[in-house]
């Protein structure tokens, strides 16, 4: 069974909203960026514009392995709290249902993981920025094997 999955919008609130295929970290970066690997076509861009009340997207998540991430943020900066992030790994047994005020998403075949935050020395020796972003916290998570040494970790 190949990996699906099927969202709709409740609200305007995101300013982005992507699905990508992870196969990496960059450290160097945070954000979109720091996640390597290949943007799903599922989700259209919309070009800086944010996504309408009652957008829907569907269909097979392409490169489901190792990782998939469905980020969606809700501007300004403070706003991080309604934010959504979504990572997952194929596993053709799970399903995962995510309903907020702004968004509602089924995945099948994909078991969602938890994002852990950073361990306290190494948010201490990187920018905000970085060391608040969950899909930095993501990448640190999964590739060990991709962290740059800093002097805290």
């Amino acid at each position: 069974m190949e990996p699906t999955i099927k969202l709709v919008t409740k609200t305007n609130a995101f300013q982005f909203l992507w699905l990508k295929h992870v196969s990496g970290f960059d450290q160097r970066h945070h954000c979109y960026d720091c996640l390597v690997g290949k943007r799903s076509e599922i989700i259209r861009l919309n070009a800086w514009k944010k996504y309408p009340a009652g957008f829907a997207a569907e269909g097979k998540i392409e490169e489901p392995g190792p990782y998939a991430y469905l980020c969606g943020v809700v501007p300004p900066a403070t706003g991080i709290t309604a934010n959504v992030h979504i990572l997952m790994e194929p596993d053709e047994t799970s399903e995962i249902t995510y309903e907020d005020a702004n968004i509602r998403v089924v995945v099948t075949g994909m078991r969602r993981l938890v994002i852990q935050p950073l361990p306290e020395e190494v948010q201490r020796a990187l920018p905000e920025l970085y060391s608040r972003c969950r899909n930095f916290q993501a990448g640190w998570q999964l590739f060990p094997q991709h962290r740059i040494p800093t002097e805290a970790a």
